[in-house]
């Protein structure tokens, strides 16, 4: 599961430069670039540096929300992997509460960070937080994605596990 959703994310890290390559500046281009190669290098500790520097910037400026919950998400990744459960969690919890801001509770990128949440939770233990995360994914993406997508297919397996 969570190479699929390192999958997902490196996809979205690839969405957010191309965003940021039109919308913000030079400064900000290179905060960007240098996290995206930490991030895709695995120099976690460069990564989470960079990824909070970041952070920082979002909330000085107009950046969109979306980009700011997948900022936030893949911070999540760094800090788990660093070993920081808890820092994981809390900023995987707020990209949740962002994208269903932004998003609603009816969308893919909704679901996909409840999957991730439901992840991490299973992870850590704590089974039946996970399993209503999976559960509610599940059903979003059966309603949206329709029961023949490979992703509703994944929150199947997920919850088999």
């Amino acid at each position: 599961m969570k190479t699929k959703l390192l999958n997902i994310r490196i996809i979205i890290v690839t969405l957010f430069i191309n965003v940021s390559f039109v919308v913000c500046s030079q400064e900000f281009d290179n905060l960007v670039t240098q996290f995206k190669t930490a991030f895709l290098n695995k120099q976690h500790e460069q990564a989470i540096k960079y990824g909070e520097q970041l952070n920082e910037m979002f909330d000085d400026n107009n950046t969109p929300d979306s980009i700011r919950g997948y900022i936030k998400g893949l911070l999540s990744i760094e800090y788990y992997t660093s070993g920081d459960h808890k820092k994981s969690v809390e900023l995987e919890t707020e990209t949740k509460n962002i994208l269903k801001g932004v998003f609603g509770l009816e969308h893919p990128d909704y679901a996909t960070t409840l999957t991730e949440l439901a992840g991490l939770y299973y992870e850590y233990g704590n089974y039946s937080v996970a399993i209503r995360l999976e559960t509610e994914a599940m059903e979003i993406r059966k309603k949206v994605l329709g029961a023949e997508h490979p992703d509703y297919a994944q929150s199947l397996n997920n919850l088999a596990l």
